[in-house]
């Protein structure tokens, strides 16, 4: 029996555009192939991505909105603080495939378009701080995650320190998920 994704309201003034639609929907099909057994989650995940209920923070934070009930949202990063969450495989409950899905959806958007950055929609917004914990992913890693130091040197532009590495990468915001800002003292 399949799950069909079923539309909530908005926290947003609208639902995503058309392009985010197609391509959200391309990251779904990708997760429900390698992730199958979360199949309900991950398609309830695109339902509130589809509907505009994800709004991405330049902190790595995500504000998810519950389906069941509109008007509570979720904090989610590398945890939700839902309910499901602790019964969930890996703690992946819908709001984290939200999240997931939205940032891998705007990510790809990015690399694959010969747009300027400009015009693109951004995963994040502008960042608050000037250095975070960040997870590289593009071409100087061959497409794999790698965990480091990101460092905004412009608005766009980042210097990414791999962990235990001797050499850093420049890098464009849709290549590093930003995690937790640094304090600088």
């Amino acid at each position: 029996m399949s799950t069909v994704a079923q539309p909530i309201p908005s926290i947003n003034a609208r639902a995503v555009d058309a392009s985010v639609a197609r391509t959200l929907n391309l990251m779904c099909q990708r997760a429900l192939a390698k992730h199958p057994e979360e199949a309900a989650r991950i398609q309830r995940g695109y339902a509130i991505a589809v509907e505009g209920g994800v709004h991405l923070s330049g902190v790595g934070l995500a504000t998810v909105q519950s389906q069941r009930q509109p008007e509570t949202c979720y904090t989610v990063h590398s945890q939700c603080t839902c309910w499901d969450a602790t019964r969930a495989p890996d703690g992946r409950c819908k709001h984290r495939w939200a999240k997931a899905l939205m940032v891998q959806a705007l990510t790809y958007m990015a690399q694959q378009s010969e747009a300027p950055d400009e015009v693109l929609p951004r995963p994040y917004d502008f960042p608050q701080w000037t250095k975070y914990e960040a997870t590289y992913q593009g071409p100087e890693s061959g497409g794999e995650p790698v965990n480091g130091i990101a460092e905004l040197l412009e608005a766009d532009l980042f210097v990414f320190w791999p962990e235990g590495a001797r050499t850093c990468w420049h890098c464009a915001y849709h290549e590093v998920a930003l995690g937790p800002g640094i304090e600088e003292g």
